[in-house]
């Protein structure tokens, strides 16, 4: 079973490259979805009212859309689904980022090459800065507008055809 991390920011449009995540392989996935925060000082840290405030406050950023499109993925793949999550990690580093990553196993980070994650909160870390400069396995998912590019290239698709948004992921339909 592989164990894939995908950035987010709890929004729907985030979840697009869980599609391709899930439907390239063979094997069993593990998606964990994450989003760093910059952590607390350690005064903060240290007591357990501070860290239910937070945990609250990490809660509210889920909206119930997002949590409704993970459980309609889950169901669609369940074959090749193992399970999906939602992780928080308290981090601004890119170290920080790497030893986060082996400590939980992950095989790779999958993110949309086009991809541009929002700032939720105010403690919201900008993921996509360290993962670029982490030292890790990644696979970047083409955007829906250069893989339908591509197919155009190819003879697969001619000019009369169109796009139609489903579920969130691109289809490109022949008239």
């Amino acid at each position: 079973m592989r164990h894939i991390v995908i950035p987010t920011d709890f929004t729907i449009q985030s979840l697009q490259v869980v599609h391709a995540a899930v439907a390239g392989g063979v094997d069993k996935v593990r998606i964990t979805l994450l989003h760093m925060l910059r952590p607390a000082d350690i005064s903060g840290m240290l007591f357990a009212s501070f860290r239910n405030k937070q945990r609250s406050e990490q809660q509210k950023l889920v909206s119930e859309d997002f949590k409704e499109t993970c459980e309609m993925l889950k169901n669609t793949y369940s074959s090749k689904l193992e399970s999906i999550q939602v992780k928080f990690a308290m981090g601004d580093t890119a170290a920080y980022l790497r030893n986060y990553l082996d400590g939980e196993e992950v095989d790779c980070i999958v993110y949309a090459e086009d991809i541009k994650l929002t700032k939720p909160s105010k403690n919201s870390i900008d993921i996509m800065a360290l993962i670029q400069r982490c030292k890790y396995n990644k696979l970047i998912v083409p955007s829906s507008d250069r893989v339908i590019r591509h197919q155009q290239e190819m003879g697969q698709l001619k000019g009369n055809d169109f796009r139609v948004m489903k579920g969130g992921m691109d289809y490109a339909v022949t008239k």
